[in-house]
């Protein structure tokens, strides 16, 4: 991003004089870093995903700039409220408690407090329920709907166990699960790709946990790619942890 600040100032102006409903010409110091970060956030935005980007030689104005991305920052949050609703009717917490208060009684919190003029990049919650990816990167909308989209293909994954399959296999991970704050779906993805590359000859272990991987989302998710790439990023976490390998080969359900 190449601005002058000259020209993202008199955006955050703008956006000053909207907050205090053009009653007075001052806010605080800590306000006007929020709104430039606002304004900067939704200018990333247009940049990162905007449609038929320009060439750099012919870059929209900076307040085009943030009024297109903007624009992105309300559809994705349209798209994400939306994701959110085609996913609620069916959700379980398979009795994780933390999965429970994060998804059902956080997620809708955000949606009720999310500020797209004032505070894009805040989001809000802290999300305690761990995913199989590191999203930290990640701020405002994009950090949310990347968080309900990966509980989406957690659910896609889990829904193809019975529930009580799901729940015997955790019970014997941790006796606890149910107030812990781990992932859920890590122990059920171990023991499933355990069992799956018994018989494999490849030797790392790496290796024929990826093998394993590719064989449960070929014949079990009709070669759910999305789901394939999302589960993929637990493998090195659980090769890593050599232990809980054969931990999880005792478990039998």
């Amino acid at each position: 991003m190449n601005y002058e600040m000259e020209e993202l100032m008199l955006i955050v102006a703008t956006l000053a004089a909207k907050y205090t409903s053009n009653e007075s010409t001052s806010i605080t110091y800590e306000r006007a870093e929020q709104l430039m970060e606002a304004v900067l956030f939704c200018v990333h935005e247009y940049e990162d995903f905007g449609e038929g980007r320009l060439p750099s030689k012919e870059r929209l104005p900076a307040r085009q700039a943030y009024e297109h991305g903007l624009s992105i920052v309300k559809d994705k949050t349209a798209q994400a409220l939306r994701t959110y609703n085609e996913i609620i009717p069916s959700f379980s917490n398979y009795g994780s408690r933390c999965l429970y208060d994060t998804f059902v009684k956080g997620i809708p919190e955000f949606f009720k407090w999310y500020d797209v003029w004032f505070e894009p990049q805040n989001a809000i919650l802290t999300l305690d329920y761990p995913l199989l990816k590191d999203i930290s990167v990640l701020e405002g909308i994009d950090k949310i709907q990347e968080y309900i989209r990966c509980i989406g293909l957690e659910q896609i994954f889990l829904n193809g166990f019975s529930a009580e399959h799901v729940n015997n296999v955790l019970s014997k991970y941790n006796p606890y699960w149910r107030d812990s704050i781990d992932n859920i779906c890590e122990p059920v993805l171990t023991y499933t790709l355990v069992k799956d590359m018994e018989n494999d000859p490849m030797k790392g272990i790496g290796e024929r946990l990826s093998f394993a991987l590719d064989k449960l989302i070929q014949n079990h998710y009709e070669g759910n790619r999305e789901l394939g790439d999302y589960l993929s990023s637990a493998i090195d976490n659980i090769a890593y942890f050599k232990e809980g390998l054969s931990r999880i080969e005792e478990i039998s359900v």
